[in-house]
């Protein structure tokens, strides 16, 4: 299995310039005792938006 994960190559991230296994294999007891796959740094496309104030804690009526 090992082997055949080292068989399927190499990724290239543009942005480090880094490879990283396509194929990688871990196993159970290594997920749990915190090992994480080798993966790219990740840019999230979401922006976090300012908290704004409450202004009031009065609420309105509907009707």
């Amino acid at each position: 299995m090992l082997e055949e994960a080292s068989k399927a190559g190499f990724y290239s991230c543009n942005i480090t310039g880094r490879q990283f296994p396509k194929l990688q294999v871990i196993t159970l007891e290594e997920l749990l005792s915190g090992k994480r796959p080798d993966v790219p740094y990740q840019i999230s496309p979401y922006k976090q938006a300012p908290r704004e104030d409450i202004i009031s804690t009065k609420q309105n009526s509907l009707l």
